[in-house]
């Protein structure tokens, strides 16, 4: 998931950034097993809206996890290396199988390092959206149009217990929502089915038509068109 702005590059390049035990108890034995398995060099797999039992998993809210949780480092660095093996800028934990409120941002400071947040919380969000084209790790169907919040605040905590309250823009702000998704249980397939994702293969063309389509009018009426083209790709009423 490689993450830009709409307007900025449709302008932009595209964005590709998913049971219930009380916080503290510790993973359960079949997401140990799940960690395990993650755990094997040749192995770096994430869950898929395709698969059924998978889906179940992906939609259920995430739980609260306690930094002191022993196997917090063993998991951290499968959900690096999946987000680094399938171009992720962000990954929810759920997505490696093992449902708790954990989230990697890769952050923009020319270094690619992912940064941890546990248990995040939406504080505020700004009314100014951002128009994205968002790809999931876990839904493999290509691109959708989304307009999110440009900026938000999040509480969290660090690795090391900490308390922290910062501010993400742009890309950041735009995957870091998609990651929050993720521990609500809500995917960016809910409500759609592929016919409403350009395809991989497909998604310079669209963004280059849309481009020149929007180039003199205001981006309001872009994001419109833009919709407008997208339901008629769907064979859907525009929205």
């Amino acid at each position: 998931m490689r993450g830009y702005l709409l307007r900025a590059a449709l302008f932009a390049p595209l964005l590709t950034a998913c049971s219930p035990v009380p916080s503290g108890d510790g993973l359960t034995a079949t997401e140990l097993q799940a960690l395990r398995d993650r755990e094997r060099p040749t192995t770096a797999w994430v869950l898929s809206v395709e698969d059924p039992e998978s889906r179940r998993l992906l939609e259920q809210p995430s739980r609260p996890i306690d930094p002191r949780v022993p196997e917090l480092p063993a998991l951290i660095a499968v959900m690096e290396r999946a987000a680094r093996v399938y171009g992720g800028m962000g990954i929810a934990a759920v997505q490696v199988g093992v449902p708790v409120r954990l989230a990697l941002l890769r952050r923009d400071n020319g270094r690619g390092e992912f940064q941890a947040f546990l248990n995040p919380e939406l504080l505020w969000a700004s009314g100014e959206l951002s128009d994205s084209w968002e790809n999931c790790l876990s839904v493999p169907w290509g691109y959708r149009h989304t307009s999110r919040p440009r900026e938000i605040r999040v509480r969290y905590q660090t690795v090391s217990g900490l308390t922290r309250i910062e501010t993400l823009m742009h890309d950041e702000a735009v995957v870091f929502q998609q990651e929050l998704d993720h521990m609500d249980g809500a995917l960016l397939s809910e409500g759609h089915d592929r016919r409403w994702f350009i395809p991989k293969d497909e998604i310079a063309g669209f963004v280059t038509e849309m481009g020149k389509l929007c180039r003199e009018i205001p981006e309001a009426e872009c994001r419109k068109l833009i919709q407008a083209r997208i339901a008629a790709r769907a064979g859907a009423a525009p929205p």
